[in-house]
């Protein structure tokens, strides 16, 4: 589990970056920057406070 969501975590923030470049440079258009972003922010948003909650847990801490 902790493996697929810090594979997922990081997958979303890719598709959060690339996207942006890939326009930069005009290999992509506008309609699918603003797909990928949107896919990659959902999936980083989703996977990332899962990724922490399990690091919390593992380390040992109380959160604050």
């Amino acid at each position: 589990m902790y493996s697929f969501a810090k594979i997922a975590a990081r997958l979303g923030l890719l598709l959060t970056l690339t996207p942006c470049l890939l326009y930069l440079f005009d290999l992509i258009d506008l309609g699918t920057v603003k797909l990928l972003m949107i896919v990659g922010m959902v999936l980083w948003f989703a996977c990332s406070p899962v990724v922490q909650h399990i690091n919390e847990k593992r380390s040992g801490g109380d959160g604050l």
